[in-house]
This record gives structure tokens, sequence and C-alpha cells, in this order.
């Protein structure tokens, strides 16, 4: 056990639902005297939730390879999410399997998780350690299926044909060019040796097609690091924020939220910096990373863009969830946690004064059902999941993956 050498890979995913699990496991791995490496996206990123003080090995990933590309709508599906992250060009893609085969090469891991890895681990089948897909319903595509997940609604199968035909193409150049075989169906981009999904089946939208995968419920993580104090001021609900300066309404719901509630606000994105004057001695705004259990413990409840690893530490601790995605995946998760009665979907719209009626409503007529909503989700939960701790469950089913032969 001493000596084996774990590695933790997040490719396209950076924020809070990404890091904060991968960590928790790790953290819990190195107690156990296992070598533990990450790969990420964003070493800044990783840092603000990790501190500078973690011991763990951090590499940077492989992504300034790609030309950027812009999209002119939200992609409706994991190929067409695919061809905006460089899998509309082979050459470059051939260039990111080799750059990940170097640095496989250098590690030399035992068992690695993959993350919203799709390039990583279609370098990794040259390589013959375990391979984990580990991440939310979206981000572990079901094994053995005919095409890759939707994420939106509106999607026509021709639309879908063309985009898994555009990057199983792009895909089988890069492979050939790196001298591996081809796939012969896109299905086999998701292909591992386990798949451990931090999700329960209400928050998986295709739950349904799935065979092997294990289910490990809400992983209770942490996050960053800042306290929350919060004041008391009589009459006043408490808000928590996460959000992103991408949210074009970010300043005017930060400065509404503040005229109606006390608040804590995390807020990420190029112009965070900027946002912190806003604060006051009842409203903090800021640029680092929050402890979760003091700012979600004195919250009445959640305003994020619903990330799953967001949505999840709310619900464990029974606070709902306002949702304003800014991408499919996360209204998908949104929609989930509308249908189940525990958060509030807000749709997008071209201008303040047309969004801000929703977001009223949902903090005025909804909210009380929505705070019981989520007290009675936890004991239902908790009913299926509190056998085992689930970090316990990922490392056993892992244990007993390298024990194969």
């Amino acid at each position: 056990m001493l000596t084996q050498h774990w590695l933790f890979i997040s490719e396209l995913g950076d924020n809070y639902g990404h890091i904060a699990p991968a960590l928790y496991i790790a953290n819990s791995l190195a107690k156990r005297g296992v070598k533990v490496s990450f790969i990420v996206p964003s070493l800044t990123r990783f840092y603000a939730l990790a501190t500078m003080a973690c011991d763990f090995n951090v590499y940077q990933a492989p992504l300034n390879i790609f030309r950027k590309t812009k999209a002119n709508a939200l992609p409706q599906s994991y190929s067409e999410s695919l061809l905006l992250h460089g899998y509309s060009q082979p050459e470059a893609l051939s260039v990111a399997i080799k750059a990940w085969r170097m640095l496989f090469s250098q590690l030399q891991p035992d068992i690695t998780f993959f993350d919203y890895a799709p390039t990583a681990l279609l370098a990794a089948r040259a390589f013959s350690f375990k391979k984990v897909m580990f991440g939310n319903g979206y981000c572990v595509p079901p094994q053995r299926c005919a095409r890759l997940p939707l994420l939106g609604r509106i999607a026509t199968p021709e639309r879908m044909n063309l985009a898994d035909q555009q990057v199983l193409a792009a895909v089988n150049i890069a492979l050939n060019n790196n001298h591996d075989k081809p796939l012969t169906s896109l299905d086999e981009i998701a292909a591992s040796d386990l798949q451990l999904l931090k999700t329960t089946p209400e928050f998986d939208g295709y739950r349904e097609r799935r065979t092997t995968e294990k289910y490990l419920g809400f992983l209770p993580v942490g996050g960053g690091h800042k306290q929350a104090q919060w004041p008391k001021v009589a009459g006043k609900k408490k808000v928590f924020a996460y959000l992103s300066t991408r949210f074009p309404f970010a300043q005017a719901l930060i400065q509404w939220l503040q005229a109606n509630f006390i608040g804590h606000v995390f807020v990420t994105g190029n112009k965070a910096q900027e946002l912190t004057a806003l604060s006051n001695a009842t409203f903090t705004v800021t640029a680092q990373a929050y402890d979760m259990a003091t700012v979600l413990e004195g919250c009445d409840f959640v305003v994020c863009h619903a990330g799953s690893g967001t949505v999840a530490r709310s619900l464990l601790a029974a606070k709902p969830v306002i949702c304003i995605p800014l991408q499919s995946e996360q209204q998908q998760t949104a929609e989930q946690a509308a249908a189940l009665g525990v958060g509030a979907f807000i749709p997008p719209a071209s201008t303040w004064e047309q969004w801000l009626p929703a977001i009223q409503q949902a903090l005025t007529t909804q909210l009380p059902a929505l705070q019981k909503s989520c007290l009675d989700f936890l004991p239902r939960y908790y009913n299926e999941y509190a056998v085992q701790d689930p970090c316990e469950h990922a490392l056993q089913l892992c244990l007993a993956l390298l024990n194969q032969r």
C-alpha cells in the first residue's frame, strides 16, 4: 500500500465541484501513507481551494494546445461540448494525447481518477494502470451506449449524429497519429475499469442507461478556508452566493441581494476582485473560497450556478438552492433540483429587468416550500447512503480493483 501512486486528473473542470471531492479522497489516502499527485487545468484555481500548504505533487494539464472555440449556442450533447474543447482540431488533439502520455510516462501511477478528462483517458489507453472515471452523472458517460449523452432537450437526431461523427473522426485521426488503434464507436471514449458517480440517481440524467457504474452519493467535502462570520440583524434572512463574473447580471444581483439580505458571496472570474468593493458591514463579497461548513451552517438558502458540488453540499446542509445555470450541464442539475422541490431553476433572460422577477418569486413565494422539501429530502438521502462513508466506499472499490490480476 505504501508504494502505490494514486493520480487525480481534472481536465475540463476546475471549480469547487471538481477539486474538492478529489481532495477529500486524496487527503484520506495521504493519511494512509499513499503517494498522491494531481494534474489540473488551473494551478491557481486548485491552490485557491487546496491552499499553498497542500503537500501533493500538482502538475499543469496540457490544455493550451487547442485554439479557443466560441459557441454560437449552448452545446446540447457531450459531443458538442467536446467540439468546443478542441475536438474539432484533430492535429491539436494528436499533440494533446502525446503530451498526456509524456506525463503518464513520467509519473508512473498505479491508479488514476479521471474527472471530466476525456483526452487524458484517450491517452491512457496505451498504459496498463487502473483507470477510474469519477464525476457527476454527466461527466461519466454511460458505458456501452449507442451515443454519448444529451445535455439539452432540443437536439435533433441529425444534429446529434453530426457531432458524434465529427468527434469520432477527430479522435481516430489523433489516435492513428499516436500509433494507437481507432475507436469503433464513440462510447469507447469512456472505456475504464471502474466508474464512480459522486451523486445520486435522482441527480443523474442517465440513470436508466447505467449498467456497471457505482453511485457514491454526495461527498461531504469542505472547500476553501475563509471563515464566514454572520452578523446578527433581526428580521433578515441570510444568503450564501457562489457566482461567476461570466454571469452578465452578477453585479446587479449582488447589489439586489445586499439590499434585501445578510450575506456572503464568493465570486470567481476575471473581474472578481472588482466586485469585492461592494462589501459592507452585513454583506461580504470575496474572491477567496469559503470554508463551506461555516458558511452553510449560518445561511438560510444558497444562490449558485448549479454546479453539482455546490448543490450537493448545500443539500447535505438542508439548504435550498436557487439555481442560475450558465451552461447546459448546470441547467440539467437545476432542473433536477427543481423537480425534487429542493431548488428553483431561474431561466436566462436578455435583460436584468426581465430576469429579476423570477428570482424575486423564488425568494418570496417559493422559499418556504423549498426549505421544507430540503428538510424532508435529507432523511430520505441518509436512509439510502448513510450505511458507509462515500470516501471509504470509493477507496474499497479501488483497492479491490488494484488487487485484480
